[in-house]
């Protein structure tokens, strides 16, 4: 099951400046690409810790990192993420 930190972003999809909309982009980031930030353009995504796990090469390859209907980036389920997630050894995601 997947963590409320790769269900929701660490930010919203549209920040405000001075009354002015900014541009946010939703990008995958950490160490592994396993989790979904907002960003402001021309940023990158903040720095993680690395680990990994047979999981986070699922995220990777079948998740797409976008505005969720709650307006926050995150990471949109797939069927084949489901499978991958019940056996990541099937697509060669081991320890």
């Amino acid at each position: 099951m997947r963590s409320k930190a790769l269900l929701l972003s660490l930010a919203l999809a549209a920040l405000w400046l001075d009354g002015a909309e900014m541009a946010v982009r939703c990008v995958k980031g950490g160490c592994s690409n396993h989790q979904c930030f907002a960003v402001k353009e021309g940023e990158e995504p903040p720095a993680t810790t690395c680990e990994w796990t047979p999981s986070y090469g699922c995220y990777e390859k079948f998740e797409q990192c976008e505005p969720q209907k709650d307006g926050a980036c995150g990471f949109s389920n797939t069927p084949a993420l489901d499978d991958c997630l019940k056996n990541p050894g099937k697509y060669g995601f081991t320890l």
